[in-house]
């Protein structure tokens, strides 16, 4: 051992060896002396590497190697085969090699350590000045290079105890003096540095040792280290075969700065160029590790980094995702580590498409048609692919235009149906959770669908997949409400017991997060599905949502509740023009079920004081879901705006029947009657006749006591019975409706008979006159 605690036996050889290939030349052995060598009795090796004439393989004295067998007899040419080959430089690195492994390494401690960072700054010192000296002549500093780099490795033993040795290497210039050979024109100096930086930024777990490998990371930092690692790492030829390692080394030390300090995620990509090359070498063809490295170091810098994923955006990184996903249309992973590549791109691309930007380029790339083939190819990558629709499509309208004008809800409802099932791709995950996170993909990509799609045609296509096979996507989606209720029920129960059990009360945050963690957000998605098929006012879904509810011993009150709850409890993330629209979109779907927003808005404004959604309530005093009537009487509501109060009344019905009072009014939705429509289909609103007559039915309705009726024991219980009531009125009122229709199609017959016997008599009298004519010109 020297004075550092290295090896000295393995260096030397290393030496030999290095300086054996720079001359360029082997030594042979002359033909005089070959009878005059002798064959060496040992010849180290750490394993068995063949059989060799003359020696046998085993431990001795010596240590492991092949010992000289007495007992065979060697030729010259055969000890002159061995003598040439342990002159052979390649076997001299390969023996230096096993000899380094072998060697016992002794632990540093502060005193030697010392010593060795002294020896490295004066070498590296004595190095620049060697290299301006004799440019020209690098045999001057052939043997100062390769000092240089066995002191490198050596520093790789601090590792081995950071809490003691970590500390004095940060308050050394040894940090900064490490960054500037990253630059080194030797790049074997320069990868050295990597492997070294590599080894001790990758702490332990714990947690003390994780901080003072943040300190070298700072330490790192303030000598621009990272910059100059960025840019040595697009200088490297990934073809040969240490500098594609060496490159493995260098995202491996951005992966550790970003785990110790996140906030350099955005500070490298803001000063580097790593962002551009992290996407141009994962859009490589050649699939191998290093490619699979750049998209996982990806998706860690676009991973709650907003700077970085406006980054992407800017230099069109939406499109470079997804053209790399493209390969995957019609194939599966061929390995585990491709299959980890396409989740990293779709986590990368997931993570973007949080900001309304990068889903407009994403809409503009044509990526909704891509995820949409995904999904129709049934490969492995459905999974992600339903992942990124949901994301693109949440408070993004002409991502969920599109998705419907692709024919994608073919697709998405059969997922939904369980008729076709996602592979698990995430062999970190059980089939069942892959499921159930499916199933409330699905759930979330429905509800975006009908609150961001534009035009009535795709909201009327929407909701009739919901009138399919006798309802049977309805009786689905109710499944899913009340297995989700259930559990956050559950929940909610739990907390209350161990409070209860604690004397504490309940935190407010805690117990949101547990609620959303047994299912809230699902249950929210699926409560607005069902009250934007309520308000499609088709008779037949309304039955049906009923009769599920009541089945269950609940009511409309329940989806009104948690409606609510997702109203007041809107986030501020994405575009503010976004959440507006949202919002509104929201308050059609509860003033739908007889729920008055903004008094809503007073109540809580009062209760627990003023929110911003209570603002915006009370300045929407004027009624803008805005019913209007075109000339044959049909109803076209502006679906931009939320409904406020009633729905004025056609002209011709204005001056006759003014609008009810908005307590009537908020009484009539609390019944939750079925308001008119087709049986068969989604329908639009009825002639202003049979509405003038359904609302005087109402009022009769309200104004007759209810006799024979037992007051109810519960709340649930009334808004059972109510909702009965309000089926027995809508059968009425449609059997009314019906015998109208036909009244007045049988008085319209009969004036359309009377009117053609009127022209058959004047074409009768005008024949009598042409005939006296005639008659009159004769005589």
């Amino acid at each position: 051992m020297d004075r550092y605690g290295r090896a000295d036996e393995p260096v030397a050889v290393l030496q030999a060896a290095i300086h054996e290939l720079t001359q360029g030349r082997q030594q042979a052995v002359p033909e005089p002396v070959v009878k005059q060598l002798e064959a060496p009795s040992f010849i180290p090796a750490a394993s068995f590497r063949g059989a060799r004439k003359g020696y046998y393989f085993g431990t001795g004295d010596k240590g492991s190697g092949y010992y000289r067998d007495e007992q065979q007899s060697l030729e010259p040419e055969d000890v002159a085969a061995v003598v040439k080959q342990r002159q052979d430089p390649q076997e001299l690195l390969r023996q230096a090699e096993e000899q380094a492994e072998a060697a016992e390494v002794q632990l540093l401690d502060e005193k030697s350590l010392r010593k060795m960072l002294n020896a490295f700054e004066k070498k590296a010192k004595e190095n620049l000045e060697l290299r301006m000296k004799y440019a020209d002549d690098p045999m001057k500093f052939l043997d100062n290079e390769v000092d240089l780099m066995s002191l490198i490795r050596g520093l790789a033993q601090v590792a081995a105890d950071p809490n003691t040795l970590y500390p004095m290497l940060t308050d050394s210039p040894v940090v900064a003096t490490l960054a500037s050979l990253l630059s080194h024109d030797n790049t074997d100096i320069a990868m050295e540095v990597m492997d070294l930086l590599q080894e001790i930024t990758d702490a332990d777990e714990e947690e003390d040792n994780e901080e003072v490998a943040g300190l070298l990371i700072d330490a790192l930092v303030d000598a621009n280290g990272l910059e100059l690692l960025v840019e040595r790492l697009s200088k490297l030829n990934e073809s040969v075969d240490e500098e594609a390692q060496a490159v493995n080394h260098a995202l491996a030390v951005i992966e550790h700065a970003v785990e110790l300090r996140p906030a350099l995620a955005e500070t490298i990509c803001e000063r580097t160029k790593l962002m551009k090359w992290l996407l141009t070498r994962i859009r490589q063809k050649a699939s191998d590790s290093n490619k699979q490295y750049a998209s996982e170091v990806l998706s860690i810098l676009v991973q709650g980094h907003e700077a970085n994923q406006k980054l992407l955006g800017a230099v069109n990184g939406i499109d470079h995702l997804l053209v790399c996903l493209a390969g995957f249309k019609n194939k599966d992973p061929g390995d585990a580590e491709e299959q980890e590549f396409v989740e990293n791109l779709f986590d990368s691309l997931c993570s973007c498409l949080l900001l309304p930007a990068n889903r407009s380029s994403f809409v503009e790339c044509e990526g909704v048609e891509l995820m949409h083939l995904l999904l129709k190819g049934k490969k492995s990558s459905r999974y992600g692919a339903i992942k990124t629709i949901d994301f693109a499509t949440t408070r993004s309208p002409s991502a969920c235009d599109r998705l419907v004008d692709a024919g994608a809800l073919a697709q998405i409802f059969a997922i939904f149906m369980g008729r076709s099932k996602i592979k698990n791709s995430r062999g970190t995950r059980s089939d069942k959770d892959v499921a159930k996170e499916v199933e409330e993909r699905c759930v979330s990509i429905i509800s975006n669908l009908f609150q961001g799609v534009t035009k009535d045609s795709r909201k009327n296509r929407l909701a009739a997949k919901f009138v399919e096979a006798e309802f049977e996507k309805v009786d689905r989606l109710m499944e899913v409400c009340f297995r989700y209720e259930s559990s956050v029920r559950a929940c909610e129960a739990r907390l209350a017991r161990e409070a209860l059990d604690a004397d504490e009360d309940i935190d407010d945050e805690e117990l949101l997060l547990e609620r959303m963690d047994a299912g809230l957000f699902t249950l929210q998605c699926g409560m607005v599905v069902v009250a934007a098929l309520w308000s499609t006012g088709d008779t037949g879904l309304r039955k049906r949502l009923l009769a599920y509810l009541h089945q269950k011993g609940q009511s409309l009150e329940m989806v009104r509740a948690y409606l609510q709850e997702f109203y007041f409890s809107l986030g501020d993330d994405g575009a503010p023009d976004e959440k507006q629209r949202q919002l509104q979109r929201l308050g059609q779907l509860l003033g739908a079920l007889g729920v008055d927003i903004a008094a809503e808005a007073a109540t809580r404004e009062a209760a627990n004081g003023p929110t911003a959604e209570a603002e915006q309530a009370r300045q929407k005093q004027q009624p803008k879901g805005t019913i209007m009537y075109d000339e044959d009487g049909d109803a076209d509501m502006d679906l931009d705006q939320p409904p406020n109060g009633n729905p004025p009344l056609p002209p011709d019905e204005q001056d006759e029947h003014p609008p009810l009072a908005p307590q009537a009014a908020a009484d009539s939705h609390d019944q939750d009657m079925v308001q008119s429509s087709q049986s068969n289909g989604l329908a639009g609103s009825d002639p202003p006749e049979d509405r003038q007559k359904q609302r005087q039915r109402d009022e009769q309705a309200r104004e007759e006591p209810a006799q024979g009726r037992q007051p109810s024991s519960s709340s649930r219980e009334k808004d059972r019975d109510r909702d009965r009531a309000a089926h027995r009125r809508d059968e009425q009122q449609s059997e009314g409706r019906q015998h109208d229709r036909r009244d007045r199609d049988k008085e319209q017959g009969r004036e359309r008979d009377k009117q053609k016997d009127r022209e058959r008599e004047r074409d009768r009298d005008r024949d009598r006159d042409r005939d006296r004519d005639r008659e009159k010109e004769r005589d």
